[in-house]
């Protein structure tokens, strides 16, 4: 779908309100460009029956029109029809990718000859997962990354998925109700990590365990982009969208600048687990009560690591990856 976007560019013409091609093997989508330059996708449902009238909207980087009349140009033939259209309002190349790749998955979800009462509970999940975008995240980039480097290595990346966390407030990075963990990444060349006393406290109160990761920058690493598109060839399209979702609640709009380049072998070979309880921490009972939200740096070298070669659960699909 890149390519169709690039050649219709390359021959856009002025005056046009969409140029765009149907997609290969199907004929129910089209996705193309506006008079503006920006990428547009076209779903022709079998009929526009609905028990609820849906709303459009218009966001930051995603206007969405139900049952909307477009004059569209295929090459060299006009058309006129009803369509539901997604517009994109970004001309950021990684946004781009990330919505191109949104639209083949909304083909392999739908099918082709779609319902129309499916596409406008797909398109609003869409809505709401675009709509992650306007705010700010919550993970820094090397954080976003050393949680999705854990799901890349995974032998059953859905289960990971799945077990990842859903918003902020969740306690833990991964929890799929039998074990729970945090996962620590770093680039100082040591393996010390910023921890926070109630984290710790919480983590000892479960018996939850605490990944840490090591890695660096460098030219020929992998961005967080470079690691969604390696997850995404393992995992079917419900599961893509799953994991967009999540990765667009925790960036939020610093998704667009997550640009970074780690160094992945280093990282996949190295990561290691500690008991919560082996974790060095200040003694709370020498702690004033007016004391809140103390944080640390912890150096784990020399600190006894756990053998995860036999457990159960999502640590079992990280054994020897």
């Amino acid at each position: 779908m890149k390519n169709i976007i690039n050649a219709l560019r390359k021959d856009s013409q002025i005056g046009r309100d969409f140029s765009a091609k149907n997609i290969v093997n199907y004929k129910s989508f089209m996705i193309g460009i506006d008079s503006e330059d920006q990428i547009s996708f076209f779903i022709k449902p079998k009929n526009f029956l609905s028990i609820k009238e849906p709303h459009s909207s218009k966001t930051k980087f995603l206007n969405i029109n139900f049952n909307v009349e477009c004059e569209i140009y295929l090459e060299t033939t006009k058309s006129v029809d009803k369509y539901i259209l997604l517009s994109l309002k970004s001309n950021n190349h990684l946004v781009e990718d990330l919505f191109i790749n949104i639209c083949k998955d909304i083909i392999q979800i739908l099918g082709d000859n779609p319902d129309y009462e499916k596409a406008i509970e797909l398109v609003n999940s869409l809505r709401d997962m675009f709509s992650k975008l306007i705010s700010t995240g919550y993970k820094k980039e090397i954080g976003l990354w050393g949680e999705l480097l854990v799901i890349c290595i995974s032998k059953n990346k859905d289960l990971l998925i799945d077990s990842w966390h859903i918003n902020n407030s969740d306690t833990f990075d991964f929890n799929d109700g039998e074990t729970k963990f945090e996962i620590k990444t770093t680039s100082k060349g040591e393996r010390i990590h910023r921890i926070s006393l109630n984290q710790i406290l919480k983590s000892i109160e479960s018996k939850s365990l605490i990944c840490s990761i090591m890695t660096n920058e460098i030219e020929l690493g992998k961005s967080v982009h470079d690691l969604i598109d390696e997850i995404n060839q393992s995992i079917n399209s419900n599961y893509r969208m799953k994991l967009l979702e999540r990765v667009m609640d925790a960036a939020g709009d610093n998704i667009i600048n997550f640009k970074t380049k780690f160094d992945f072998t280093t990282a996949s070979s190295s990561y290691k687990f500690y008991k919560s309880t082996s974790i060095p921490s200040i003694n709370q009972e020498l702690i004033a009560p007016e004391i809140s939200s103390i944080k640390f740096d912890v150096n784990l070298e020399g600190i006894t690591e756990e053998n995860i070669s036999d457990k159960t659960g999502i640590l079992s699909y990280l054994t020897n990856c």
